[in-house]
């Protein structure tokens, strides 16, 4: 990832910060340029048949729901993807984010 020079207000990362999550991306692209070839670490563990931060990252949001009483439909299936990918050994189980949501 190429940062570009960014020097904003704090009320303009305010608004940032409460933007709805579909807006996220198209500003990020004006901030960041990712290089078409990066990789997720999460990806490149996957395919070397490493352990991945799953459990770390989304395990821990779906604790934290069940405590409080919130569903997390989309990181319990990202948990248990994944979870499934890394005993097989065999790479990335490359579910899109369609299929991941139904």
């Amino acid at each position: 990832i190429q940062e570009k020079p960014l020097k904003l207000p704090i009320w303009v990362v305010l608004i940032f910060l409460r933007m709805p999550q579909w807006a996220v991306p198209l500003v990020m692209n004006t901030v960041y340029k990712i290089d078409p070839k990066a990789k997720l670490s999460m990806l490149q563990d996957l395919e070397r048949q490493r352990n991945t931060e799953i459990q770390h990252l989304c395990g821990e949001i779906v604790k934290i729901g069940k405590e409080i009483k919130v569903p997390t439909p989309i990181n319990a299936k990202l948990v248990e993807l994944v979870s499934k990918a890394e005993e097989a050994r065999a790479g990335s189980p490359c579910i899109s984010g369609k299929e991941l949501a139904n």
